[in-house]
């Protein structure tokens, strides 16, 4: 249970609350600047000496992240003409500490039992001089290479993949993280997806990429793009291992190709790229080539590496294969889950091949189907193994209560269960087996409850600048009604004992002490709400109850003053109680006694 607060990822930028620089500590130059580009604000790391200008995410290299994340996301930009170090500390699940090291003033590959050193190179501006030189270098001088020209990076590193090729270790989790000068840094992810740079949710749904194993990155981890403008002009994606070809011995290069840069089979069957995706596969290619040259191999042994030589195709919830008869008739089937993976014969004929037209702003799915045939539905038959299952989690208990919001704890009438707020979700425990029952809606912590008289009827408010107010069947679990309290700090409630007027207590946007009422007779029936009074007092009220022999009468208490409250023609009215000795006590809270008959007058207690 403890990991799964880390999905689907976790943006240690904010969970560590780096503008406070407590949990996290800074040393150097290190200053929040806003970004033209990004539109949003940056951490600038700079100085001569790396090692005495960084960022280091815990603050203490005694404590630990604790992150399990298998992919760790970093968004930066080197700043040009200059060097910059990053440092990151794992741990194996055998208890080994490693540091991974990655810079672009290394200029080769050196590795440890406990330390990494990977040489960065990164991929200049297309157009720049920095990109012809390192098009046309052949020389060991390549690496260690500090660009004039540089471009905000999305990188991805596959620490588990890492550890796994060159120490034959399990990754275990995220220690340490230190960012030395010198760089732009707009964030830091971890997470077990493997995101798409430059896609949005809205291209993933229109070109079905969504259930291929493509997933848009979070807004958090988006880069901002100019109406007009393609996302691989302005910046750089760098997958670390590259998914394109085997890792290449110990190189961080920008050979990682997102959804954009990857080749299609055309009609027949081979990849193509357009001329966009020539120039960076050429560009990329010098780079690899450059890497082979300068990199020792790593024996591979007697094991083999099987490496897809076709792209499947996209668009489809599940693996599929397609099928012709004779009678021309496409026949679509899903294949079973297995741990093999049954691939197509060359000599196998096909009716219906999807491809991708590709041009610089759109990409088309397009079908080479036969006119006057009807679309068939793709749907998985009977047996096959779902996605995802839904709900993936069902909540059975929640043990312990907190009591921020709201101290006290409602019985039901027959005193057989126990009604508080845990956070946003409502829990009603039976006393006698501790079977707990759950009323979730609110989307903030919980501030009020109140029963009706019989204990039928439930209200709950929560906290928040527009205050929500749910009224439930409390045997059902239904909720029968949903309105806006038109108070922001809502700190109380009250039903009446009919449950057909509800009153509440609470603060306006001005900060002022105000007391509302509202009628519910219609609210099971219709779900309607409607105000029938409201008042602005500037005494303080910690507690409002409705008389259980009147809707119209009310009583308030607070610091320093005990008020008896009348609805009448629509407007709220009240008139203090003479405390005398007592009016500098503060009162929290007071009931109703019961009825009592004094000759032919009734009379109530408080």
């Amino acid at each position: 249970m403890s990991k799964l607060w880390q999905h689907p990822y976790v943006n240690i930028f904010k969970h560590y609350n780096i503008s406070e620089w407590k949990k996290c500590a800074k040393e150097g130059e290190v200053t929040p600047v806003m970004d033209k580009q990004l539109k949003c604000t940056v951490y600038r790391i700079t100085g001569s000496i790396p090692a005495g200008n960084y960022i280091q995410f815990p603050r203490t290299s005694t404590q630990s992240l604790s992150l399990t994340g298998r992919y760790l996301y970093l968004l930066f930009k080197p700043i040009s003409g200059k060097y910059f170090v990053a440092h990151i500390d794992i741990a194996t699940e055998d208890g080994l500490a490693v540091r991974i090291s990655f810079s672009n003033l290394f200029k080769e590959f050196k590795s440890t039992s406990t330390w990494l050193q990977f040489p960065f190179v990164p991929r200049p501006p297309p157009g720049s001089v920095d990109e012809a030189i390192l098009a046309s270098s052949t020389s060991h001088d390549s690496l260690g290479h500090v660009s004039i020209g540089t471009r905000y990076t999305f990188l991805m590193l596959d620490l588990q993949y890492i550890v796994s090729f060159y120490l034959n270790q399990k990754y275990a989790y995220l220690k340490n993280i230190r960012l030395c000068a010198n760089m732009l840094v707009k964030g830091l992810f971890t997470s077990d997806t493997d995101y798409e740079p430059g896609l949005s949710i809205n291209e993933a749904r229109k070109l079905g990429l969504m259930s291929t194993g493509y997933v848009p990155v979070p807004r958090d981890m988006a880069f901002h793009v100019p109406k007009g403008m393609d996302w691989d002009e302005l910046y750089d994606v760098i997958k670390f291992p590259g998914k394109r070809k085997p890792v290449k011995k110990g190189i961080i290069h920008g050979d990682g190709m997102d959804f954009k840069d990857k080749p299609f089979p055309d009609e027949s069957g081979q990849p193509t790229f357009d001329d966009k995706s020539n120039k960076q596969h050429q560009a990329v290619s010098s780079r690899v080539a450059l890497v082979d040259k300068l990199s020792p191999k790593k024996s591979a042994g007697k094991r083999r590496q099987v490496v897809a030589t076709h792209v499947p195709a996209a668009g489809l919830d599940v693996p599929v294969g397609v099928q012709a008869n004779d009678h021309l008739d496409t026949q679509v089937y899903a294949y079973k889950s297995s741990p093999k993976m049954n691939l197509p014969r060359k000599d196998q004929s096909t009716a219906v091949k999807p491809r991708v037209i590709k041009d610089k702003k759109k990409i088309k799915f397009s079908q080479n189907v036969e006119p006057n045939k009807q679309d068939r539905p793709l749907t998985t038959r009977r047996g096959f193994k779902s996605l995802k299952p839904d709900p993936i989690l069902k909540l059975k208990r929640i043990v312990g209560y907190g009591g921020a919001t709201f101290r006290e704890v409602l019985w039901t009438k027959n005193g057989a269960c126990v009604v508080y707020p845990c956070h946003a979700v409502i829990v009603s425990m039976e006393i006698s087996t501790g079977h707990q029952r759950f009323f979730i809606g609110h989307t903030d912590k919980v501030s009020s409850l109140t029963f009706n008289g019989n204990t039928s009827i439930l209200a709950s408010g929560q906290l928040g600048q527009s205050t929500v107010i749910r009224i439930w069947r409390y045997h059902s679990g239904d909720c029968i009604a949903i309105f806006n309290s038109q108070v922001r700090s809502l700190h109380c409630l009250s039903f009446s004992n009919s449950g057909g007027v509800l009153c509440g207590s609470g603060k306006d946007s001005h900060g002022k002490q105000m007391v509302v009422v509202w009628d519910t007779s219609r609210c099971g029936k219709s779900g309607e709400v409607s105000v029938i009074a409201k008042a602005h007092t500037d005494v303080d009220i910690s507690r409002i109850k409705i008389a259980p022999f009147d809707d119209t009468r009310m009583i308030s208490c607070g610091r320093d003053n005990i008020r008896f409250w009348r609805v009448r023609h629509a407007s709220l009215r009240s008139c203090p109680v003479d405390l005398g000795s007592h009016h500098s006590i503060e009162f929290t809270d007071f009931c109703f006694g019961h009825e009592t008959v004094d000759g032919n007058n009734k009379k109530q207690r408080v």
